[in-house]
């Protein structure tokens, strides 16, 4: 998977335009009260993968962003996890 460092502020603009599936990891069970989410990517619905974090509990100063779309892994992601939306 090629990916490319984008700026912040250009990476939430391309999240704003289309809808986008939030993937979250939690260390714990019980995640009242956590205040920041030890990994976390994003897929836009025309499968286009973003990574804002570089390994478990650290953020990218730049995001990640695949070259190409993965529309076919967004889909089985979808139908394993049974999202209708």
């Amino acid at each position: 998977m090629k990916v490319k460092k984008e700026e912040s502020d250009h990476v939430f603009d391309m999240m704003k335009s289309k809808e986008t599936y939030m993937f979250s990891f939690f260390k714990t069970d019980d995640i009242t009260g956590v205040k920041i989410v030890p990994y976390t990517f994003y897929i836009m619905e025309d499968g286009t993968i973003i990574f804002t974090h570089k390994g478990v509990d650290s953020l990218q100063e730049e995001p990640l962003v695949t070259t190409e779309e993965h529309q076919e892994l967004l889909n089985r992601i979808k139908e394993n996890l049974e999202i209708e939306f």
